[in-house]
């Protein structure tokens, strides 16, 4: 079967967005906040927000810390830094998350990654994403295994862009020989499919160039990799 010529992009690391952590609920650790410093982490008063964060912060408690920072980096990124960093090295997968792509933004890719991938393995499913396009930006072909491995995981964890970049890896074989097979299967697993009319028209064309056989397979493993999105993966 012939490789198809036309080129995919892959999706990239969402753009760093802050947002204060309102509820246990936003986190993959379940931790809690003070109510006070979240309300004032929404306004634009900088001694409001350090009145009322700073005590949680002493006191250990990292979403308090978090928030100071997502709060005062509209207002003065450098002070905000170092309250990021406290709530990131303290183990908040959120503030991980947000840290980790700023070092990497800045060119320190090993601690960067470092913090990326406390937070994927801590469960956080939009860091588990870009931990795999941060590894494939900075890494490439050497972490090939870790880098599918997070992306199946993020799919695992309903992340569709992860489903998509996974084919498009199989498909233009960005990490090892091309498997349009492979990639027609992960393509296939994506919801709505038939709402995305390009990745539409490419399953269709790769499912036409496939020999009967081949398409068998592709068949079988898109149904497979539908209902258990980590079944070709182990850990790394």
């Amino acid at each position: 079967m012939p490789t198809p010529k036309t080129c995919r992009c892959i999706i990239a690391a969402a753009a760093l967005g802050l947002a204060p952590i309102a509820a246990p609920a936003d986190t993959a650790s379940g931790a809690t906040g003070s109510p006070a410093c979240l309300k004032a982490t929404r306004a634009d008063d900088g001694d409001a927000m350090r009145a009322a964060c700073l005590p949680g912060r002493r006191n250990g408690n990292l979403v308090d810390g978090y928030n100071l920072a997502v709060g005062l980096r509209r207002l003065n990124p450098e002070e905000s830094l170092p309250h990021l960093r406290w709530a990131a090295d303290g183990g908040l997968p959120e503030a991980a998350h947000v840290y980790g792509n700023l070092l990497i933004d800045e060119g320190e890719a090993d601690r960067g990654l470092a913090q990326l991938a406390a937070a994927a393995q801590a469960g956080l499913v939009a860091a588990q994403y870009d931990y795999a396009t941060a590894l494939l930006e900075t890494r490439g072909p050497d972490q090939r295994d870790t880098i599918l491995y997070w992306y199946a995981q993020a799919a695992a964890n309903g992340d569709q862009s992860a489903r998509y970049n996974l084919g498009v890896l199989y498909l233009e074989g960005h990490l090892g020989a091309p498997d349009p097979v492979l990639a027609w299967a992960w393509f296939s697993t994506l919801d709505a499919l038939e709402g995305h009319p390009q990745v539409y028209r490419l399953v269709n064309r790769l499912a036409r160039e496939m020999s009967r056989g081949e398409r068998q397979s592709a068949e079988r493993l898109r149904d497979r990799l539908a209902s258990d999105p980590m079944a070709l993966f182990e850990d790394p």
